[in-house]
Formats: structure tokens, C-alpha cells, sequence
């Protein structure tokens, strides 16, 4: 991770901070999936997770050029 390879923190301390933030991040994403409401989403039909789909591979398709374009991967 960026934590690891800036030498702001001993190697050691990067692994755990990047350990540490890793488990945050599961722990949010878990939140947020318990608190769908499954009912609801039923109810709103297939649109909203069509465009939320639709949205994402539009970001990806813009990371992957920016990338290639860049030359960074």
C-alpha cells in the first residue's frame, strides 16, 4: 500500500496501519449492506441497479483508458 512505501511509518507499523484499514473498510461496506432494505428495493425494480451498473462500467472503461493513456499500468 502507499503507507508501506512512503517511509512515513517503519515497516512494520505500515503493515498494521494497512491491516487495520483494510478491516475498516469490510466493516463499512458491511454496514451499508445491512441496512438494505431488500422490501424496498423490490418495490423500485430493476432501473436504479441497471443505471448504478451502467455508471460503474462507464468508470471503469475511463480508468482503464486514463491508465493506459497515462502509461502507469
Amino acid at each position: 500500500s502507499d503507507v508501506c512505501s512512503s517511509d512515513l511509518f517503519p515497516a512494520p507499523i505500515g503493515h498494521d496501519l494497512a491491516l487495520v484499514a483494510s478491516f475498516l473498510i469490510v466493516a463499512v461496506l458491511a454496514g451499508v449492506g445491512l441496512n438494505v432494505d431488500l422490501q424496498k428495493m423490490i418495490r423500485l425494480g430493476p432501473r436504479p441497479m441497471l443505471v448504478g451498473f451502467l455508471l460503474a462500467s462507464i468508470m471503469a472503461v475511463l480508468s482503464y483508458a486514463l491508465v493506459g493513456a497515462m502509461h502507469i499500468g
